[in-house]
């Protein structure tokens, strides 16, 4: 970390990533990648550098879907829901009579949420909870002089609809956004947003339209990073025993097995031998089988399951011992998508020792910068309360 008050220029951006490792005495060595926001600026300043930039996904996430809710129906609708939950945020004697309300048509006393610009799934969360509350909010629209409109009756039932479409996006962001998520997750979880959404049908047309949206938006964004030639993803998704090789084109499959291969070589040609990082991670999440939603749930994750249960031909003929380890490594079946990949490489490192020092390098990148800023805003928190303190202490003498 280094204060930055320069512009933020790509040049200024390269300088100053260039001069942390020294300031702090790491070597860039040791620097396996940055992830990075899509910003040009940032882009520029990362791909200039000595260092190797990998996108967030999360962020990646949030372009695609920003573009869909610009469709003019879904913008239209999130334009009056932002107004609806405005008006209850903003004014106590309204918030009073929702709370009314909820009591007298027995729904749960919930209160509206307002969206953030930065944040698409709390656009999620705030259509949702408007739809959860449709009973309560139209009735007091009814009853009450205001100077915006109720969603149409067609509004409604798009939103309905729209809801369910982006569920799963709201269970990969969360996922993503855990502190341990690795980049190993980038492609699996890619390739089930794009199954599940080849699979979507829909009666609506602008719902198809939506998706057809989502669809092109998630090729186009995500090609351009080339996930499965990159070897920052290729090999972390077949580190990750949840996934292994069951994510990849089958023209691609001989390609990352390569990949690995030569990384061992190099591996083996290099006198760095560290202990593996034995720290336990919980990493659990629980499904939530009363969920609304559960249909489009199961039907996310079943997509999910076809792809990690289909049959993958061995085409390594190699005899090395690193090839030994792959082979048998793949002829395990993968573990549970909510296991905990590093504890098992924990337990397994003795059993495959050339695969688990790669492991080490490739499996430890996060997938996105949401921790990071969680904890810069825990620092930011911090600072300002210590601020108040000083100041209270100054009144005070």
């Amino acid at each position: 970390m280094k204060h930055f008050p320069e512009s933020h220029t790509a040049q200024n951006i390269k300088e100053c990533l260039e001069e942390i490792p020294t300031l702090w005495d790491i070597d860039v060595d040791k620097i396996h990648a940055i992830v990075r926001d899509n910003g040009r600026n940032v882009v520029k300043a990362i791909d200039d550098s000595v260092f190797t930039g990998v996108p967030c996904f999360i962020h990646t996430i949030q372009l695609a879907i920003n573009a869909a809710m610009k469709m003019d129906s879904v913008a239209e609708i999130l334009t009056k829901c932002r107004r609806i939950v405005s008006h209850f945020n903003h004014s106590g004697l309204a918030q009073t009579k929702l709370c009314a309300l909820q009591k007298e048509l027995s729904l749960p006393q919930h209160q509206l949420v307002q969206d953030v610009s930065t944040r698409w799934n709390s656009s999620y969360y705030m259509l949702s909870r408007l739809l959860e509350q449709k009973r309560v909010v139209s009735l007091y629209l009814t009853e009450t002089t205001v100077n915006f409109e109720n969603l149409s009756s067609t509004e409604w039932n798009i939103l309905e609809k729209y809801i369910p479409l982006l569920k799963p996006f709201e269970e990969v962001t969360k996922i993503i956004s855990s502190n341990f998520s690795s980049i190993s997750e980038i492609i699996p979880h890619l390739k089930t947003l794009q199954k599940y959404l080849s699979h979507y049908i829909d009666e609506n047309d602008q719902i198809m339209q939506l998706k057809v949206i989502l669809e092109n938006e998630l090729k186009t964004r995500f090609e351009r990073f080339g996930l499965e030639q990159n070897k920052l993803f290729t090999l972390a998704t077949l580190l990750d025993p949840r996934y292994k090789l069951h994510f990849f084109q089958t023209d691609n499959v001989g390609t990352v097995k390569s990949q690995f291969l030569y990384e061992a070589l190099k591996n083996s040609m290099s006198n760095d031998e560290s202990d593996m990082d034995k720290d336990n991670l919980d990493n659990s999440q629980n499904d939530n089988n009363n969920d609304p939603e559960s249909t489009i749930h199961r039907s996310f994750w079943q997509c999910y399951q076809e792809l990690v249960t289909r049959r993958i031909e061995n085409v390594d003929g190699s005899r090395s011992s690193a090839a030994h380890e792959l082979h048998s490594y793949c002829a395990i079946p993968v573990i549970k998508r909510k296991d905990d990949p590093f504890e098992w490489w924990r337990q397994n490192y003795s059993r495959f020792p050339e695969m688990a020092h790669i492991a080490k390098r490739y499996l430890f990148c996060p997938a996105s910068t949401v921790y990071s800023e969680r904890l810069f805003l825990k620092l930011v928190i911090y600072m300002r309360l210590k601020e108040t303190a000083c100041f209270l202490i100054e009144l005070k003498r």
